[in-house]
């Protein structure tokens, strides 16, 4: 697989996630500002999702104890692939845009068994609006 690029992520200071306590997050995740940048799909033809200027992440949405041992760079397409849908798209279901981000899990070569852990653990969210 080629390996795609990733837009420039710059960390902010806000936070998503968590509990809060007085001013602080209790178990946040930090949230990335991307650059331009667009995907075009080697599988599906005419499949081009582009990513805003400024566009607000939290990559992949997993516990902080969880973060410290994924290989986020290889989940990150897809990460904000399925962010941008989710927040752009309405129209279309949760399980088409989970499948969606799956496809491009593969695509890019995201290693097993991690593909499938992140598809189930979003698949099995109970926590999305």
């Amino acid at each position: 697989m080629a390996a795609v690029a990733l837009p420039a992520l710059a960390k902010t200071g806000e936070r998503a996630g968590g509990f809060r306590l007085g001013p602080w997050r209790l178990g946040s995740r930090p949230l990335y500002r991307a650059s331009a940048w667009r995907y075009a799909s080697p599988t599906i033809a005419g499949l081009v999702l582009e990513i805003p200027e400024g566009f607000l992440t939290d990559l992949v949405s997993a516990p902080w104890w969880a973060r410290w041992f994924m290989p986020l760079r290889h989940l990150a397409v897809a990460a904000l692939v399925h962010d941008r849908l989710r927040r752009d798209h309405p129209h279309l279901s949760l399980e088409a845009i989970d499948a969606l981000m799956l496809l491009v899990m593969i695509e890019t070569g995201a290693p097993e068994p991690w593909r499938t852990i992140v598809w189930l653990a979003v698949r099995t969210n109970n926590n999305r609006a």
